[in-house]
């Protein structure tokens, strides 16, 4: 059986971007992104209310991450660390191989 394991955190590189960690100085940005009714429209989440709203969904980010049931990336382009956008796995099933995805 698949055992994923996100430690250390698997940083993706392309030419133009850079997918790491999200982290809790991404708060701002995630309620930005996260409180847009245009950017959720296809979401099936509440939308955020408020920063602490980021902050419990980091929480749960990390706790996911930490054991091996999903895991979210901060899109930054190159040379920036402004997130810009976030790109995630989840609902990991490891005993079939799969997972979804999802993205802002």
């Amino acid at each position: 059986m698949l055992r994923p394991q996100f430690n250390p955190f698997p940083n993706i590189t392309t030419s133009r971007l850079l997918l790491r960690e999200v982290v809790a100085l991404d708060a701002l940005r995630l309620f930005t992104l996260r409180s847009n009714n245009d950017v959720m429209r296809f979401i099936e989440h509440n939308r955020a209310k408020s920063i602490h709203d980021i902050h419990q969904l980091i929480a749960k980010i990390d706790t996911q991450q930490a054991n091996g049931t999903g895991i979210n990336w901060a899109i930054t382009l190159q040379g920036s660390d402004v997130l810009i956008g976030t790109v995630c796995l989840f609902n990991i099933q490891s005993e079939h191989y799969r997972a979804e995805l999802g993205y802002l």
